[in-house]
């Protein structure tokens, strides 16, 4: 009903919390077990797998909660929900709310396919992100074996972002292959980190990112928002606003040749202004910040 409410099936094993007015009209849920799921060789299945379909549109977003087997499970912190991207041909890291007394997984969704909860063994556990607001975004590259954090286990999410540690990011959460072949040109190019350099130069390689006037990548220097909308939808592969019209008070501050990236990445979503209206084009992004833009890249992709 347009009321909402909590449907489970199979003894509770596969459930789905739909809110009042998450629904326009009345629609017809249909949870199915799927009997041959196509498994994982990184990982391995803690619950069934079930597919979720809906005979109408959600206007919110739902929640599925999966019923998952303890007796498989040695630490619940490596579990989380994952849906099968057919597209992708592979099992992608959604996260997840792990009730250990319960034996639940749950996780909000705003799109229907098959679901289960996987157990991988090599995801990392990072000590400074539960409390922080960039934690489902983060936690999601972790997921995703995107970004691992540092040796000590933490992300420090409020630290800038360096371009070398974003064109990583970047690379991973784009799919692109790391390039250890092609040797970079950059005049400082022997500053640039081994563990990035086969990141950048698939980022180069890609149309992605690029140096500055003088020939130089600087890997240290700290990258702004209006690079980090850029390199994203370079990444996203589609057309900057030829004309781009945008709202923000310092507009005027956004450099030239950032603009259209800028006005291209607020329409899709990936990034917006500040609670006074300002986008910052020049300030340092955050580590946090850096995370939650290439997660609203995914999902803009369909990812």
């Amino acid at each position: 009903p347009v009321s909402g409410g909590t449907f489970t099936i199979a003894d509770g094993q596969a459930g789905i919390i739909v809110p009042a007015g998450a629904l326009s009209q009345e629609a017809t849920i249909k949870i199915v077990l799927v009997t041959n799921p196509i498994p994982d060789p990184k990982m391995s299945f803690a619950s069934n797998v079930y597919e979720f379909t809906s005979s109408e549109a959600f206007n919110s977003a739902v929640t599925v909660v999966l019923k998952y087997d303890p007796d498989k499970v040695a630490d619940p912190g490596k579990l989380g929900v994952y849906y099968y991207n057919e597209k992708l041909g592979q099992w992608i890291y959604l996260g997840g709310a792990v009730d250990p007394d319960a034996g639940t997984v749950s996780v909000q969704v705003d799109h229907f396919t098959q679901f289960a909860v996987l157990i991988n063994l090599e995801k990392v556990k990072l000590t400074d992100i539960s409390l922080h607001w960039g934690y489902k975004y983060i936690d999601r590259l972790v997921g995703m074996g995107i970004i691992s954090g540092y040796e000590d286990s933490t992300f420090r999410p409020d630290r800038t972002i360096s371009r070398a540690e974003f064109a990583t990011i970047i690379t991973k959460a784009g799919g692109l292959a790391p390039d250890s072949q092609t040797a970079l040109t950059f005049s400082d190019a022997e500053s640039i980190p081994g563990w990035a350099r086969p990141a950048i130069a698939a980022a180069v390689q890609a149309g992605i990112i690029s140096g500055y006037e003088d020939n130089t990548f600087r890997p240290d220097r700290q990258i702004t928002r209006a690079e980090l909308a850029t390199m994203i939808v370079r990444a996203m592969n589609i057309s900057p606003a030829a004309s781009p019209e945008l709202t923000f008070s310092d507009a005027g501050d956004i450099p030239a040749w950032a603009k259209g990236y800028v006005a291209t990445a607020v329409d899709e979503g990936i990034i917006a202004g500040r609670p006074d209206n300002t986008f910052g084009a020049g300030d340092n992004a955050t580590r946090a910040e850096a995370a939650t833009m290439a997660v609203k890249m995914l999902e803009a992709l369909g990812i």
